[in-house]
């Protein structure tokens, strides 16, 4: 089950996010399509700014802690739902990190492939399949644009999942 989703749907949101990203950036396509910035950096920044993944399914306190940072307070058993969208948008990291930026410095550095032991196993399969399928949208279909702003497109219902569940595209 996890091999299904974790290969499928976060690759298909990944897909269709980079494209809104794109098509809703002309100057950011201009630099991809021209070969200035590759469609690796662009997929990096599409993946910090908005990852296929929102939040980490619930994990519980094993013990009573204090998280350093902000003074929160977690009781033994409590549940926490890990964030790791926001992780991408610090301030403290990231300069203007709510805008796509495909020239961005260290982005690859963001948590939509998770991190160390609990890195995704199949990052390097899903950027591949990724960067083909939006590389050849964009060869065949050139002058595609977004039919409507992407605030206006119906997002996926779902706290963990991240991304559209349709993309309207005017092919030309």
């Amino acid at each position: 089950m996890l091999i299904i989703v974790a290969g499928t749907e976060t690759t298909v949101h990944a897909i269709g996010t980079l494209l809104v990203h794109l098509l809703s950036h002309p100057d950011q396509l201009a630099l991809v399509t021209s070969g200035q910035v590759s469609m690796e950096d662009a997929l990096t920044e599409s993946l910090r700014l908005r990852p296929p993944i929102a939040s980490v399914p619930l994990r519980f306190a094993a013990w009573q802690f204090e998280d350093a940072r902000s003074g929160e307070q977690f009781g033994e058993g409590e549940p926490i739902l890990i964030h790791i969208a926001g992780a991408n948008l610090d301030p403290e990291r990231y300069e203007d990190p709510e805008r796509f930026d495909v020239r961005r410095e260290g982005g690859s550095r963001s948590l939509a492939f998770g991190y160390g032991p609990h890195v995704c196993p199949g990052a390097a399969l899903a950027t591949r399949e990724i960067v083909i399928a939006v590389t050849r949208f964009l060869e065949r279909y050139p002058h595609a644009r977004l039919a409507l702003a992407p605030e206006l497109l119906e997002q996926t219902a779902s706290f963990i999942s991240n991304g559209y569940t349709s993309i309207a595209v005017e092919l030309s």
